[in-house]
């Protein structure tokens, strides 16, 4: 972990507060920016405000991840995959 995400975790006074946000960074292993902010975010109680375009970049970052990961996927199982979750999303099943 980067020394400023190791410091805003240092600002959380519950020690299993902080593990268990330590672990949350670990699992989804966000930019150290992106880190230091959603650990702000949590200790401040504040929400993040929603951004379309965040999201976008976001699953846009899951899917080449797991392109890379997979390289034998075809781009049809990708798309398939996207549009069954949009119908399982705009159903409220997410």
């Amino acid at each position: 972990m980067r020394l400023s995400i190791l410091a805003e975790l240092g600002r959380i006074p519950d020690d299993q507060e902080r593990e268990r946000i330590a672990l949350e960074v670990c699992r989804l292993k966000p930019k150290t920016k992106d880190a230091v902010v959603m650990i702000r975010r949590y200790r401040l109680g504040r929400e993040a405000k929603a951004d379309p375009f965040r999201l976008w970049d976001r699953l846009a970052d899951t899917v080449n991840s797991y392109i890379e990961a997979h390289p034998s996927v075809s781009m049809g199982e990708i798309a398939e995959t996207l549009r069954d979750m949009a119908e399982h999303i705009e159903e409220g099943c997410i």
